[in-house]
């Protein structure tokens, strides 16, 4: 399955979506849901933090890549914004290895 998420500064789920079959890619898969259409409509200066399967908008950043990330206000940029996105991994971390924390927190 393809889950598309998103989660907040506190690791708690803020949506999801089993989005796709397991081999659709994520790109794909994210413009099927409505996370998309709720990113596009954020108001000034508020952003979601994606990965480079995203394409980069005013209001979703995406890291550099290729020749670009070697850029050193681009490398710094990239560190942070995968700081960001480690969130993400963590949420997931912690729905599957503490059922009772999720018990607790999305009822």
């Amino acid at each position: 399955m393809n889950i598309q998420a998103a989660c907040d500064y506190k690791c708690r789920f803020a949506y999801a979506a089993v989005a796709a079959p397991g081999g659709t890619n994520d790109l794909a898969a994210f413009r099927k849901t409505g996370l998309s259409q709720m990113i596009q409509k954020l108001p000034p200066r508020k952003f979601v933090v994606g990965d480079n399967a995203h394409v980069c908008c005013e209001t979703l950043l995406t890291p550099f890549s290729g020749v670009e990330k070697n850029d050193p206000a681009k490398y710094s940029y990239n560190f942070y914004l995968s700081q960001m996105r480690i969130h993400i991994e963590q949420t997931f971390g912690i729905m599957k290895g503490n059922g009772e924390y999720c018990n607790n927190h999305f009822r």
